[in-house]
């Protein structure tokens, strides 16, 4: 009993365990109007409404200030990230975007969520 326990503990001790036999890669999932990092818990929405833009040129007389254009980016982005969390899957059949669609508490909350959420890279591309 003495040797099979043993073997079987220097077995063990000699073959690599499964986890630490990959290299460790951040799992990103792209989607159309943003990204959800998986490995890291953080959802992004992209907002290209300075490509629109050009930003060389200056604004005319009566055209939208740069803290407008700035503002109009955060609501496109905050749009685009509630777009993101509606594509987060629940289950097999269910999407966050179902639920948020069945209670409005739910969509009321999501919405906090991504008005809180902090800008990270402002400015034109």
């Amino acid at each position: 009993m003495r040797i099979w326990f043993s073997l079987s503990c220097c077995l063990l001790i000699a073959c690599p365990l499964v986890g630490f036999a990959e290299p460790y890669g951040a799992f990103v999932e792209t989607l159309p109007n943003g990204s959800i990092h998986w490995s890291d818990g953080v959802l992004t929405g992209h907002s290209n409404i300075f490509s629109e833009t050009p930003s060389n040129t200056p604004s005319v007389e009566g055209g939208p200030s740069k803290e407008a254009m700035l503002r109009q980016s955060r609501e496109e982005s905050i749009r685009q990230l509630l777009l993101t969390m509606a594509h987060i899957r629940m289950d097999a059949f269910r999407y966050v975007g179902h639920v948020m669609s069945a209670d409005p508490r739910v969509a009321a909350r999501a919405g906090e969520m991504a008005a809180a959420a902090s800008v990270i890279d402002a400015g034109s591309s």
